[in-house]
């Protein structure tokens, strides 16, 4: 038996090449467009049956898909509702002030573990957060401003709290009795007053900028202030906010210190050379007013402890 050996292909020699005519590349030109006009119809036709189809079952998908969104609601009120999955496990506050006591904002949110995240309001965290605790006697967070609640599914509450501003560090000097009222137990702390007149306590090391706020000196109290409470109401305030203004503007008289009377509602505002005394009974500008005149017509250095502008009609000095 002779078997055959197969020879390496090799290209034809340059002589039975032949040309290559312009009748012949047409005619391949026409067979490759056929081959692609064949397949782009074979594509449109089973496009079409596709369709033909989807519309012969469209009753049937209809109501496959109202089943399916009907089955896809039920599943996430089951798992809103009864899954362990969404409930509340971690609550993260920003440590945005030194003055946020975690422990106690951890503490009276305790309720909120037992809580579902789709079903929890915002609006119920802040009176969480301002409610009196009755074993401290005061809330987590008195002097809160604003809270911003974030809710990271699965369970996990953000929380961002900002805190009204200290204005003020304050002296509550005893009042001139036989048995002063001893001071509450705030601990190491010092005292402070926030920008719309609450009275609060922090330590020194959770007030960084607390050593350069002016001070104001509180007398004239039958009771001793509590702290975490409001202490000064918003014309006190405004008064004082008025009339040292005018002073330091108009007459360019800066203001060393103050104290507030808190029965008498007085305001007493100390200057270099004297202090100058106010109240509620009238309004700043009038008692301003009665500082003009006093400036104008009584000659500089006369005054040596106070100017009383509380007297409706005259200024009283000393």
């Amino acid at each position: 038996m002779i078997a055959s050996v197969l020879r390496k292909p090799r290209p034809l020699p340059q002589r039975f090449n032949r040309a290559v005519t312009p009748l012949t590349r047409r005619l391949v030109e026409k067979r490759h467009q056929m081959q692609r006009q064949y397949k782009h119809q074979r594509w449109k036709r089973a496009l079409q049956r596709f369709e033909r189809r989807l519309i012969a079952m469209r009753g049937i998908l209809f109501r496959f898909a109202i089943v399916l969104i009907v089955g896809l609601a039920i599943l996430l009120v089951c798992i809103a509702l009864f899954s362990p999955i969404l409930k509340v496990r971690v609550i993260r506050v920003a440590r945005t002030d030194l003055r946020l006591d975690n422990e106690l904002i951890q503490k009276s949110l305790a309720s909120l573990f037992t809580r579902r995240m789709p079903v929890l309001s915002a609006e119920e965290i802040p009176p969480l957060l301002t409610t009196v605790m009755p074993d401290i006697h005061r809330s987590a967070v008195p002097d809160l401003t604003s809270v911003t609640i974030t809710k990271v599914y699965p369970s996990t509450l953000q929380l961002r709290i900002q805190l009204k501003p200290l204005a003020y560090r304050l002296l509550i000097d005893a009042p001139d009795q036989q048995t002063p009222t001893p001071p509450p137990a705030s601990g190491s702390g010092s005292d402070f007053l926030t920008a719309d007149g609450m009275y609060v306590v922090y330590r020194n090391t959770q007030t960084g900028t607390g050593s350069g706020l002016p001070t104001i000196h509180i007398v004239d109290w039958g009771v001793r202030p509590n702290p975490w409470q409001p202490l000064l109401s918003g014309d006190m305030l405004t008064a004082m906010h008025e009339a040292g203004r005018a002073l330091g503007t108009e007459f360019h008289q800066a203001v060393l210190s103050r104290t507030i009377f808190l029965r008498a509602r007085e305001i007493h505002l100390k200057l270099a050379a004297y202090d100058v005394w106010f109240d509620l009974k009238s309004s700043i500008p009038e008692q301003i007013d009665r500082y003009r005149l006093f400036l104008k017509n009584v000659p500089a250095g006369t005054a040596k402890q106070y100017v009383d502008l509380r007297v409706r009609g005259k200024v009283v000095y000393r």
